[in-house]
C-alpha cells in the first residue's frame, strides 16, 4: 500500500496492464464438451426442450440434465480457463440468489471466493432478493486450473462417467 500526495491509501501500480481482449466467440474444445456462441436459429429448439418443466434462473443457463455432471463441470472451466488465458481478464465475479444453495455450493465447489451478500438487491417476481458475491482473481487460477485439469482427466472417471475424486481446486 502507498500514501498518494494527497495522504490517501492507494493499491500497488498495476504494471503491466492485462490485454482485456474481447471475446472472439470462438468455439471451446473440451475432452466432454464442445462450447459455441448461442444462436437463436441454431439451438433456439433444443435450449427450449432441455428446460421443458423447469424453471431456468439466472445468466448461465444449465438444463437439469446437464447439471452435476463431467460435462457441466468442464463447460465452466473452459469459461473461465477462457477469460482468464486467452482474454486475460483479472477477476470473474459469480452472483446468485442469497437463496440459492445449489449454486452457492458450485460457486465454492469450482473455486470461487465468497465476498459477501448485498442485502435487498434487486425485487425478483415480486420478491426481495438478497444476492450471494463470489469471486476468482488472475492470482488463483494457476491453483485453480491444476484442480480442474486433475479432475478432468479421463482416469477420475468409471465407464459410467461418474467421478472417482472428488474436485479439488484449494
Amino acid at each position: 500500500m502507498k500514501i498518494t500526495h494527497h495522504g490517501h491509501s492507494a493499491g500497488p501500480i498495476v504494471d503491466p496492464k492485462p490485454p482485456g481482449s474481447k471475446p472472439d466467440m470462438r468455439p471451446l474444445h473440451g475432452l466432454w464438451v464442445m462450447l459455441e456462441p448461442v444462436s437463436a436459429e441454431t439451438h433456439a429448439r433444443d435450449l427450449y426442450d432441455s428446460f421443458a418443466g423447469h424453471d431456468p434462473h439466472g445468466h448461465i443457463w444449465m438444463s437439469p440434465g446437464l447439471q452435476k455432471t463431467r460435462e457441466a463441470t468442464e463447460a465452466i472451466f473452459l469459461m473461465i480457463r477462457h477469460c482468464f488465458d486467452d482474454l486475460g481478464v483479472r477477476r470473474l465475479e459469480w452472483k446468485c440468489d442469497a437463496l440459492n444453495a445449489p449454486s452457492r455450493k458450485a460457486a465454492e465447489r469450482f473455486g470461487f471466493t465468497f465476498e459477501g451478500i448485498f442485502r435487498q438487491h434487486m425485487i425478483v417476481k415480486d420478491r426481495n432478493r438478497d444476492t450471494a458475491w463470489y469471486a476468482m482473481l488472475d492470482k488463483d487460477w494457476h491453483r485453480v486450473r491444476a484442480g480442474f485439469e486433475a479432475w478432468l482427466k479421463p482416469g477420475n472417471f468409471d465407464a459410467k462417467g461418474h467421478q472417482k475424486a472428488k474436485l479439488q481446486v484449494g
